[in-house]
């Protein structure tokens, strides 16, 4: 008499548990008369604006912005350091207006 098998369950198949989620690719940018600095990066997904401007570096490699005279925007469009990126997306920093 043949032994039954068990069915084989995979971790992805389970209601409730996630797949591993790939990284997410996006840029980080500056542009100003003097200087234009562009940063490709992976994020975690789930990642906000603010997470990957830090994790960038770029507010001390441009050297003359402050985190707090920062503003944020997404293919031109202003956004807040909450936004939850997308794979692809292109944070642009700029000085906010006084």
């Amino acid at each position: 008499m043949a032994k039954s098998r068990k069915p084989r369950i995979s971790r992805s198949s389970i209601l409730g548990v996630p797949k591993k989620q790939e990284p997410v690719p996006v840029h980080v940018s500056y542009s100003s008369a003097e200087t234009s600095v562009d940063v490709a990066l992976f994020v975690s997904p789930g990642s906000k604006i603010r997470d990957a401007v830090e994790k960038s570096n770029i507010l001390k490699i441009i050297g003359n912005i402050k985190p707090e005279e920062a503003g944020y925007g997404i293919s031109g469009e202003i956004r807040s350091s909450d936004t939850v990126l997308k794979s692809d997306d292109r944070i642009e920093i700029f000085l906010k207006p006084s």
